[in-house]
């Protein structure tokens, strides 16, 4: 009994300095956080022996890892670490209607690291709706580009060009092919965005009612910014989506009409296509504004909330 006694006493001698060498030998921070580990726990803590343990692992790492359940190493974060609180704050402003649309068919379903969200198509380019992010009420701290594209969630992607299927309003597509048309004939400087493109013709307020209808005095009579005046009258092509009507049978055989939406080409001359801008700009404008603040409208419902009288569609 008194040689069992001894040989467990010398053992606990023995071992604890060897834990202490051991940690005299730790030069990096993963060694000395792997071996606080090794030595802390609940047991110890139970006991109430962490004071023995003091020569060979300190007060700090010891308290920290008293109650850890995983023998690994643990990577400090910095300060200005990526979190979940902003994660969640991209992945909210990108699923907004304003920002994006929710594809309409079925199948447009996307998987990745076996998560499948139902795909959703930006309205604007990633570094467009970044800016807007940085002003948008969902920041609470400023992060990089990079950071945004990285924590941006997978399933809100770029619109292809393939047809009509990205659900994309008509009339921001048709505005977007003529514009784009001007800028490529050197006509027009190209807008950032659908409010830049607003504010050049208004008092460079889009979200003023008086402005957005051509209601304002000041700007009311204010036309397309041209950078170079045409002076050719050349013929020129752009695309137009629009609304046709097809002949067809039905599963009766019986002949039917039904309407289409189908992308065709148009042809004028510059100062034609910059008549044409001109007038669907006005159209354009009240619809954005009406667009913006529906949706302000709504979020204003959501966020207060609705009382038992009252439905949101």
């Amino acid at each position: 009994m008194v040689r069992e006694v001894k040989c467990r006493l010398l053992f606990g001698e023995v071992l604890r300095k060897q834990l202490k060498h051991n940690y005299a030998s730790c030069s990096s921070q993963r060694a000395k956080q792997m071996h606080a580990k090794v030595i802390s726990g609940t047991i110890v803590k139970k006991y109430k022996l962490g004071f023995m343990a003091r020569g060979f692992v300190t007060k700090h790492l010891s308290r920290k890892y008293h109650e850890h359940k995983v023998l690994e190493f643990e990577q400090k974060e910095r300060k200005n670490a990526i979190g979940a609180k902003d994660k969640d704050a991209v992945h909210a402003f990108m699923e907004e209607d304003i920002n994006s649309s929710l594809a309409p068919e079925k199948k447009d379903c996307i998987t990745e690291k076996g998560i499948k969200k139902q795909k959703r198509y930006m309205n604007d380019s990633v570094h467009r709706l970044y800016k807007q992010y940085l002003k948008s009420t969902h920041t609470h701290r400023y992060i990089s580009y990079a950071s945004f594209c990285r924590i941006k969630p997978f399933w809100v992607v770029k619109p292809t060009i393939r047809g009509r299927d990205t659900y994309r309003c008509v009339k921001h597509a048709n505005m977007a092919f003529m514009t784009d048309k001007l800028h490529q004939l050197k006509i027009i400087t190209k807008a950032a965005s659908t409010d830049e493109l607003c504010a050049r013709m208004c008092c460079n307020n889009t979200s003023s009612k008086k402005c957005m209808y051509s209601d304002c005095a000041v700007c009311k009579n204010k036309q397309l910014p041209v950078v170079v005046s045409p002076e050719k009258m050349d013929v020129k092509m752009y695309s137009q989506w629009a609304n046709k009507t097809e002949a067809c049978l039905d599963k009766n055989q019986k002949p039917i009409t039904v309407r289409v939406v189908t992308k065709s080409k148009i042809s004028c001359t510059i100062r034609e296509l910059i008549q044409a801008t001109e007038n669907q700009l006005a159209v354009y404008m009240k619809h954005v504004y009406n667009v913006g603040h529906q949706y302000k409208a709504t979020s204003r419902c959501v966020t207060r909330g609705l009382d038992c009288n009252r439905m949101k569609f």
